[in-house]
């Protein structure tokens, strides 16, 4: 009777090995095929960069300034707006540079910050809309002076500045940003965390199982041999 019972145990291990194993890799290898495929979180820190940037010390009264605007149109960028669609683009002045560290990140309100701002599609005005959205992480108020304009992936344009009245602006950029799903971006961002707090699991679990799948699978082969 015993002998049976170590038998059926000896027959029966490798396959519950590969089981188990099976288990504990699917959960990295769905993150894996996560971020390799659909959406990573470096995908979504480049998307929140700015696609133009002009210092408003270089903004002054009686002559434009002028920067391309490049939508990208890459993998990287399609996996976004696979996700998200395609976003209007957002001119905002800020009083923080994007990327650089600061506190109470903020939109310039209207009266703060004077500026003619123009977008040309092959040398033609595109039509703007007043927005009081701001680039993700800051603030803006009903007063706050950002504009909305639309562009297809791969586009380039023009965005000119000029300041409407002689003056010295406040410190700051004006910039360009793709106008993502205001809620979302944050949860996206949030999820990437949690994951990376279990990240040094994941990778525990599939070491261990794969070595459980190679266990069992040459169990399985030792016992068709025999």
């Amino acid at each position: 009777m015993l002998n049976n019972s170590i038998t059926q145990f000896k027959a029966w291990l490798p396959r519950v090995c590969v089981i188990v194993g099976v288990i504990l890799v699917l959960p990295a290898a769905y993150v894996a095929q996560q971020e390799l495929f659909v959406l990573s979180r470096a995908d979504v820190i480049r998307a929140l960069e700015p696609l133009a940037v002009i210092s408003l010390d270089e903004i002054h009264a009686g002559s434009q300034i002028s920067r391309e605007i490049s939508v990208p149109s890459d993998r990287l960028w399609n996996r976004m707006t696979n996700r998200y669609g395609n976003p209007k683009f957002l001119i905002a002045a800020v009083n923080v540079p994007i990327g650089a560290h600061g506190r109470d990140r903020r939109v310039y309100q209207t009266d703060e910050v004077a500026i003619n701002v123009k977008v040309l599609r092959a040398g033609s005005p595109v039509k703007l809309e007043s927005t009081t959205d701001a680039p993700y992480i800051y603030s803006s108020e009903p007063t706050s002076g950002g504009q909305l304009f639309a562009a297809s992936d791969g586009e380039h344009l023009n965005l000119t500045a000029e300041l409407m009245s002689p003056g010295q602006l406040p410190p700051g950029d004006l910039v360009v940003v793709a106008n993502w799903p205001r809620g979302d971006i944050p949860d996206a961002l949030d999820a990437f965390s949690i994951v990376d707090s279990f990240r040094w699991f994941l990778l525990t679990s599939f070491a261990i199982g794969i070595a459980l799948v190679a266990y069992g699978v040459r169990g399985l082969q030792r016992g068709r041999r025999a």
